[in-house]
């Protein structure tokens, strides 16, 4: 890159100032050869608009996570209702275990009571 030689910027330029520019200026500043290399290579690397053609707009995007959320709120909701009914009937088999705990528990006091044995299990 062109660097100023630390000169009295108050005297006339000499030739040998202005080639130190033009030289300096050539390091910087891209050929039309350089250029044309530079747009075959970034043909190769960078997207084209036909390369792009086929990729989804910012409103088929939207459209797409309005569906989604719009399928998880069913989800949340099925989800919810089913943790609800759960809930409901482990209560409901509590009830029932205690139910039958409690036959139990007085089936065995009559047997005891009045002396029945168990009957054998039909096959």
């Amino acid at each position: 890159m062109f660097k100023h030689k630390n000169k009295d910027l108050n005297q006339p330029a000499t030739v040998g100032d202005f080639q130190e520019l033009a030289q300096g200026i050539g390091e910087i500043v891209v050929t039309k050869d350089g250029f044309n290399a530079f747009t075959k290579k970034a043909l190769k690397i960078f997207a084209t608009k036909e390369d792009l053609k086929d990729l989804a707009t910012k409103q088929e995007l939207t459209q797409f996570k309005s569906e989604i959320l719009a399928s998880n709120d069913k989800i949340s909701k099925k989800l919810d209702k089913f943790l609800t009914e759960q809930t409901a009937k482990l209560g409901r088999d509590d009830r029932q275990d205690e139910d039958i705990t409690e036959l139990k528990t007085r089936v065995s006091a009559v047997k005891q009571y009045t002396g029945m044995e168990p009957a054998p299990a039909s096959a």
